[in-house]
């Protein structure tokens, strides 16, 4: 697993994985509305997010706070047009600016996961949302962002993940399934909210319960 505040094994850009801030919220509530596959929340749920579950969530900054020349069009290494603040929280030299290769500012979420601990079973880690830029797919991002925030919490005595996926998601399937074969761990799914109780046609939400995840150390 890769812990949280560490380069994802990714590359050309390489992608950082930190907390979500204030600041990121705008920008996740994009990538959600832009994946046309989520379940879009009001912007304000996503910097409520922000600012209550941030211990609990990551986003993938797409080119970091220090970013490497991007490339251009032709292939060709470009500098981004940027410039260098301070971070207020740290007080650090960093640099901003775009990516030439996505369109991100630099330190931007390209891709975010939101979860939260469940209040009656604290060792349960429910994902509630994963995006990522339609830029950076197909780069095994997701897959990266998943793993950075389980082993994070690991540590804090996380034994299980819980998610719900609509039968029509293959992709989410396909994440969650693959997630539960690396760690070696059980993927147990049954129907959780029938599509009966939603009152706006929507498909049943099937909950995907993998676990007991390693212990690390």
């Amino acid at each position: 697993m890769t812990a949280t505040g560490t380069r994802a094994d990714i590359s050309h850009p390489p992608i950082d994985l930190d907390f979500p801030k204030l600041a990121d919220g705008a920008a996740m509530w994009r990538i959600a509305r832009d994946s046309q596959a989520l379940d879009l929340n009001s912007s304000y749920s996503y910097l409520l997010w922000c600012r209550d579950f941030a211990g609990t969530s990551l986003v993938a900054r797409g080119v970091g706070k220090h970013a490497p020349r991007g490339t251009s069009a032709d292939g060709s290494r470009a500098a981004p047009a940027s410039h260098h603040t301070e971070d207020r929280d740290t007080g650090e030299r960093v640099t901003e600016g775009q990516d030439p290769a996505s369109g991100a500012r630099i330190g931007e979420p390209v891709g975010f996961v939101t979860g939260y601990l469940r209040p009656e079973r604290p060792a349960t880690l429910v994902i509630w949302q994963i995006a990522v830029d339609q830029a950076h797919r197909g780069r095994g991002l997701a897959a990266a962002m998943l793993d950075g925030l389980t082993g994070r919490l690991v540590g804090r005595g996380v034994r299980e993940v819980e998610t719900t996926i609509t039968p029509d998601n293959a992709a989410s399937i396909r994440l969650f399934t693959s997630f539960g074969e690396r760690h070696g761990a059980a993927v147990r799914r049954e129907v959780l909210f029938p599509g009966g109780l939603f009152p706006d046609g929507h498909e049943s939400e099937v909950l995907y319960r993998i676990g007991p995840l390693p212990r690390t150390g």
